[in-house]
């Protein structure tokens, strides 16, 4: 190549990029057979909803570092948390749904079975390092040690819920060494092994005392290592404070902040030659809090914490993964917090578990397909239950269009009209297999886990009923005895 001009030399090196970013589409598109990225980031704010960033349409804060992450991967507007934290952090590390996993509402002695505490297990029988940073809140916050002896994360720094967690509240950590001030710390005195908890306070704003932490341990990776962050930031929830360089005040600050430690993230990964072969993602554990308000697309949008609202638990997704996830897509795709767990295992294994109660959207991720590989969502505070799909939500009896976030419109459905939906068919279909929530219905009354089009009443995702698709299904919910059975006929063809 170095006998070639100038121009033609460049115009090569993009030819052989671009079907170098072809050729892993293809692979993606057609087996999902790619090589799983040596690091994997999961970074989860804590109470914001999508409205609150530009590249989604806010127009409150202006969020560059979120903006350029959605420009470098995908992003959708279809995902959605629980409407309170510890619900949705259990859903995250479990792939169970509220009902399953027990953690219903948010709790400081709240108690996630070690059997259900499977995210960090199974990314290190993949070969991963794995590090929890932040808050967690899914175990008693006197019993940190839990991250490691229930959940098998290597290294852990845990915030220790002090109420004010920005500038007095310190972190539980089993990391050795540790010291009020990042810049002291070194991973390399540090073994996986080490298990005791010990607490420090840091002398900086502690977000940032994360963010050089975070640093510290991808600078410390081997070459070719594996390893796996939950970074699970404390921003922006309240109290709202003075943030270091913030041009904002208030909650509009801490926004700002949120987005300035993404892109410290996002620095450390690319300093370290790291980015190009690393998954991260951005999403949040639920909506804003109900006394604060942002400007969407020019219209005033009010946080919706502990409601089942848009703005309760539509929260951002993006997934940067430049090695193989196409760039600057908006996508429609599915998904939710309890998907997750799936959607990682089928990366770095191929498997699909029944153990969960979550679906891989996967190859909608890395395609950045709108077509959905997940069909339903289920959302759940304390007893209280909803569904989501693609562009719909039910609750309480009642269908709603949200093809328009924040505006939902009911939906009148005839029995004709459903048996002639493909989409409602997925939904309702989906929704009964994940959640075996005998409170829903299909238009027609009856249990949910049935579809009746006529005389033929199918499980399956079709309208066109086989014998093959009509079967006596026996549901069951984790950790109960309950049962619920259903028999399916059919009429002659």
């Amino acid at each position: 190549m170095g006998g070639l001009p100038k121009q033609q030399r460049c115009n090569l090196v993009v030819a052989l990029t671009c079907l170098h970013v072809l050729a892993n589409l293809c692979l993606v598109a057609l087996s999902l057979k790619v090589e799983p990225p040596q690091g994997i980031v999961f970074m989860m704010a804590d109470d914001v909803g999508f409205e609150w960033f530009s590249v989604y349409g806010g127009q409150s804060v202006h969020t560059p570092h979120v903006d350029l992450l959605a420009k470098q991967g995908v992003r959708t507007e279809n995902f959605y948390s629980h409407p309170v934290c510890s619900p949705s952090r259990a859903s995250l590390v479990s792939g169970m749904h509220p009902r399953n996993h027990n953690i219903l509402g948010n709790s400081k002695t709240g108690d996630l079975k070690s059997q259900y505490c499977r995210i960090a297990k199974e990314l290190k029988s993949a070969g991963y390092t794995t590090f929890q940073i932040g808050k967690w809140q899914i175990n008693p916050k006197t019993e940190p040690e839990k991250v490691v002896t229930y959940c098998d994360f290597d290294y852990y720094l845990t915030w220790d819920q002090t109420d004010n967690r920005y500038k007095k509240a310190g972190f539980y950590t089993n990391l050795q060494g540790m010291t009020a001030s990042a810049s002291k710390f070194t991973f390399e005195q540090n073994h996986p092994t080490y298990k005791t908890a010990s607490h420090v306070t840091p002398e900086n704003w502690n977000p940032h005392f994360m963010a050089e932490i975070f640093d510290k341990f991808v600078a410390s990776r081997g070459k070719d290592e594996k390893f796996f962050v939950l970074y699970e930031e404390l921003l922006p929830h309240n109290p709202n404070t003075k943030v270091p360089g913030a041009p904002y005040k208030g909650f509009k600050g801490m926004v700002w902040g949120l987005d300035d430690v993404l892109g410290m993230v996002m620095d450390s990964l690319s300093d370290k030659g790291l980015a190009d072969n690393t998954l991260l993602m951005f999403t949040s554990d639920n909506g804003a809090r109900s006394t604060e308000t942002a400007t969407y697309r020019s219209r005033s949008i009010k946080g919706g914490k502990f409601a089942q609202i848009d703005s309760g638990v539509r929260v951002p997704f993006i997934a940067r993964w430049p090695r193989v996830i196409p760039a600057n897509v908006n996508s429609k795709f599915l998904g939710s917090l309890t998907d997750v767990v799936p959607t990682l295992v089928d990366l770095v294994s191929g498997k699909h578990n029944s153990v969960y109660d979550g679906s891989s959207f996967l190859a909608s991720m890395l395609t950045a397909s709108d077509k959905n590989t997940v069909h339903s969502v289920a959302v759940q505070h304390l007893q209280e239950h909803s569904h989501r799909g693609k562009d719909l939500y039910y609750l309480n009896g009642r269908l709603y269009d949200t093809s328009t976030p924040f505006s939902p419109k009911s939906i009148s459905t005839s029995i004709s009209s459903f048996c002639t939906s493909q989409q409602l068919i997925e939904f309702y279909s989906s929704a009964a297999r994940s959640a075996y929530d005998t409170s829903l219905s299909p238009p027609s009354g009856g249990w949910f886990n049935a579809q009746s089009c006529g005389s033929v009443i199918c499980l399956g995702p079709s309208v066109e009923c086989s014998s093959a698709d009509v079967t006596t299904t026996t549901p069951y919910q984790h950790g109960s005895q309950q049962t619920a059975t259903t028999t399916a006929t059919t009429a002659t063809a």
